[in-house]
């Protein structure tokens, strides 16, 4: 980590209430004052106990975090040797990029949430990797009719995940006129590397004296997770006891400590 030694660096900071739309040279975040992405949807922040952090504006989640909590860092400051330093009141550095060296250098909050150091010639040096999909949602859950138990039950439906965290599906029960029948549907949640992390049952729904029945379900998803889902797979049940649960699994959990 480097600190610049000239005298007047800290004069030159810019330091107002939002930045917006306009790559970062030499300037110092502090105090929850956001600099947002150019569409408004990102806002990389240095909170009050230390920990620099990327948020959705709009669903108030984390994409990515500096983990520097507690750890006495007061404000960040974006160098002109290129360097995104986090630097304590008396000025110890606590936390940095390591790209200093490259004077020139600018921080760019991008449209799709990723933080991005580019050199003076626009090769990115650093980044945040927190990067929205492009098209990931809503994502679309293939309704999986696979018979439950090897019987005849089914129960299964095109379910939707949003991007305001809402997973909807028109669930479908059949029995082949079977009573007593029950059954609901298990979405399974994966990360890009095939993780799971997260699951949701549904309804139990109840075949009586019919071949079938549709119900409408709905439930919120937990938003922490929302970042880093890249697909779901549903799977129908018979008479699961856990009904409308949801959990974070442990590779889940990774990301919620962000």
């Amino acid at each position: 980590m480097t600190k610049s030694k000239n005298f007047f660096f800290l004069f030159l900071s810019i330091i107002i209430a939002s930045i917006h739309s306009q790559d970062l040279k030499n300037v110092r975040l502090q105090n929850h004052k956001p600099y947002t992405s150019p569409n408004g949807k990102y806002g990389l922040v240095m909170q009050d106990d230390g920990n620099l952090v990327i948020y959705n504006q709009g669903l108030g989640t984390s994409r990515w975090a500096s983990n520097t909590m507690n750890k006495g860092g007061n404000y960040a400051q974006m160098q002109n040797d290129g360097n995104l330093v986090i630097y304590k009141n008396d000025g110890t550095p606590v936390w940095s990029t390591g790209t200093h060296g490259n004077t020139g250098a600018t921080l760019k909050m991008q449209n799709d949430g990723n933080l991005v150091i580019y050199s003076s010639e626009s090769v990115p040096l650093w980044s945040s990797n927190s990067q929205a999909r492009p098209g990931n949602f809503p994502i679309r859950v293939a309704p999986n009719c696979n018979r439950i138990a090897g019987k005849s039950w089914r129960c299964c439906g095109q379910a939707t995940l949003t991007e305001e965290g809402v997973l909807s599906a028109d669930i479908k029960t059949s029995s082949n006129n079977l009573r007593g029948f029950t059954g609901g549907i298990k979405f399974t949640f994966y990360d890009i590397k095939y993780r799971p992390i997260y699951f949701v049952y549904s309804n139990s729904y109840g075949v009586n004296a019919e071949s079938s029945r549709n119900d409408a379900f709905s439930i919120n998803v937990e938003k922490g997770i929302l970042p880093y889902v890249a697909q779901i797979e549903a799977v129908g049940v018979h008479n699961q006891s856990c009904k409308l649960c949801k959990q974070v699994l442990e590779a889940g959990l990774e990301y919620l400590k962000n």
